[in-house]
């Protein structure tokens, strides 16, 4: 009832204030009905076959045999397999972005075990804890459906809690209680052997251990800062362009923090220019652009370029300008016209 008087006041403002069209336009515009199902619940079940038979066999012996003195072994082998899995996955993978899989199955098991909570605890009724779990769960999963869905680990709290909930009621034998120490070490162990392979690579740049370049010895600004090689010369790349053709430029489609870096005015209102983030009301974005001198493209998206509609802008402006040239990172476009 409360939840459905908020959301009832909130579209009732939207309303009286004329907000309502622009609210959808901007929340449902970015993207398709069939890309929103796929991402906010189908999803959540995309978990890889070795991963998910033997953890649903093992939740299934432990739903049957709830009071097998083998459940609390079962469930403490279970957890740190799945913490290795996780671990040997990253490294094997070596990506900037973590798996997915063990954490899908611990949201799954989390909202599977508190929805079914409230029977075991106090009959039919909804128990308080349960209530406060699965609205927990719901801002995890909401904060996750969105382009950063596949990032959930940064709403992973309400999922380690269930864990411990699931921890409480499972049943330990007396005689495995002398080992709970070792296991509590050897689980710390294992999650601290996880956080420092996850650590080992770094999101959207490459290993940790590659970071070897000063990027305060391009940009001031960036000092304290290391990349990779690679990483490095894209941003040599940058300030030579900025050097040489002075500040009356725009990077197409994206290169956050380019015209802080060079000291210069950005003409764009964004730093990411596609239309999942401008909602394609790219009028103003076009605007911009016909107050630049230059455009730089970045050459890994110019294969994307003519095939993905979410870099219409890019597409206009590859048609329309002339190309003057090129270096190792960037294509060198000169406005000489207005871009329609």
């Amino acid at each position: 009832g409360g939840v459905a008087s908020a959301l009832a006041l909130w579209w009732v403002y939207l309303a009286q204030a004329g907000l309502s069209a622009m609210y959808m336009s901007l929340t449902a515009g970015s993207t398709t009905t069939g890309q929103a199902v796929q991402h906010g619940l189908f999803d959540y079940w995309m978990i890889t076959p070795e991963l998910a038979i033997p953890s649903v066999l093992t939740m299934a012996f432990l739903y049957l045999r709830r009071k097998s003195p083998l459940s609390g072994l079962v469930w403490a082998l279970w957890l740190l397999a799945l913490i290795w899995s996780y671990t040997t996955v990253t490294w094997l993978r070596q990506e900037h972005t973590a798996p997915f899989a063990q954490s899908r199955f611990l949201f799954l098991l989390a909202a599977g075990w508190m929805l079914t909570h409230r029977y075991r605890e106090r009959g039919s009724h909804w128990s308080r804890k349960s209530i406060i779990s699965l609205l927990l769960l719901s801002v995890s999963w909401c904060a996750s459906i969105s382009w950063g869905y596949s990032l959930p680990l940064l709403f992973a709290a309400p999922w380690i809690w269930g864990v411990f909930e699931i921890s409480d009621s499972i049943h330990w034998d007396e005689r495995l209680k002398p080992l709970a120490v070792a296991y509590r070490i050897a689980l710390v162990a294992s999650l601290l052997v996880a956080f420092r392979v996850g650590y080992e690579f770094v999101y959207r740049d490459g290993k940790r251990s590659e970071m070897t370049e000063h990027l305060g010895d391009i940009f001031p600004k960036l000092q304290g800062i290391y990349s990779d090689l690679q990483t490095a010369a894209k941003y040599r790349d940058l300030a030579n362009l900025a050097q040489q053709y002075g500040p009356n430029y725009a990077i197409l489609p994206a290169f956050p923090q380019a015209h802080f870096l060079t000291g210069t005015t950005p003409p764009l209102p964004m730093d990411w220019v596609v239309n999942r983030e401008s909602n394609g009301e790219n009028e103003l974005i076009i605007k911009g652009l016909n107050r630049t001198d230059w455009i730089f493209i970045e050459k890994s998206h110019l294969d994307q370029a003519d095939k993905d509609p979410q870099l219409s802008v890019t597409q206009r402006v590859l048609t329309q300008c002339e190309r003057k040239g090129e270096t190792e990172y960037f294509v060198l476009l000169n406005r000489t016209q207005t871009i329609q």
